[in-house]
């Protein structure tokens, strides 16, 4: 059974049953939703053997299946993405899994299509207290809580009488990765979640940022040493030691004192010559 749900909106699910499923703001439609971007008549959606048809009525926005715009006779999928304006609605199928959601696949034959969705703690037993209730075999009332964590899910086994088992071993507490097999007691499902590379791509994304940082750290660290290397020698090159300011000194004190013995000297022969010629 198909329904539409309404992810950023407060709005009920509406089923899908059959026939054709008018959508926008007018009150004559379908499906009314009073938004901003939404038109009078936006989109139908139109049900017809087993095969569900979107298509946009010319509406100004625009309608989007996986972020992809779409004009006419657009067939669905169980979870694709609708969004018409701002308004996000996802086609969802009760009781079926959803790729990528964390869940329990029966192994038996004749129910392999029952998928139990884990919840961030999940408990599984025989009790109706319990998240997963399952009924058959030996279980203990409460025989187990899984937990999601990131990339994995922590199994714990609550004292049950006939254990828990991740493929094949006894656990007291381990983790559990997607494509491994959790029994309890001699029920066993297979986990599915996330795919590795998905996981691995976060983790990939995260050490992608840490390394971005260190290498922004490093280059900061260097340009200052080359910094530093340049300066220095135009600093010593610049600035005279004290050693050298005095003899600098010293040299310009013994010129002028040359230049003064040379200048007393030539004036004392003028002098001389003077007083000789008026001697004479």
């Amino acid at each position: 059974m198909l329904f539409l749900q309404f992810i950023n909106i407060h709005k009920p699910s509406i089923k899908i049953s059959g026939g054709t499923i008018s959508i926008g703001q007018d009150l004559s439609n379908d499906v009314v939703i009073d938004k901003p971007g939404v038109s009078d008549f936006h989109a139908e959606i139109i049900i017809e053997e087993d095969r569900i048809w979107l298509s946009d009525l010319l509406s100004e926005t625009g309608t989007f299946v996986n972020n992809q715009r779409i004009s006419r006779n657009k067939e669905l999928q169980p979870w694709d993405h609708i969004k018409l304006a701002s308004v996000e609605i996802e086609l969802s199928e009760a009781e079926k899994y959803r790729p990528g959601d964390w869940a329990l696949k029966k192994e038996s034959d004749l129910l392999s299509r029952q998928y139990l969705p884990l919840k961030p703690l999940s408990y599984v037993g025989r009790s109706t207290d319990c998240d997963l209730v399952i009924l058959d075999g030996l279980l203990s009332r409460k025989h187990a809580l899984l937990t999601i964590e990131k990339g994995v899910v922590l199994v714990e086994d609550l004292k049950s009488v006939n254990g828990t088992f991740i493929n094949g071993k006894r656990i007291t507490t381990s983790h559990a990765s997607p494509g491994d097999e959790i029994t309890f007691d001699k029920i066993t499902f297979e986990l599915l979640g996330p795919s590795l590379s998905s996981i691995s791509a976060e983790l990939d994304d995260s050490t992608a940022l840490r390394n971005n940082l260190s290498e922004e750290t490093i280059g900061i660290s260097t340009d200052y040493k080359i910094q530093k290397t340049v300066i220095k020698p135009t600093k010593k090159t610049a600035e005279p030691t004290q050693k050298t300011k005095l003899n600098n000194k010293k040299t310009a004190h013994e010129k002028t004192s040359w230049a003064w013995g040379v200048m007393g000297f030539l004036l004392s022969m003028l002098t001389g010559l003077v007083i000789y010629y008026f001697l004479r």
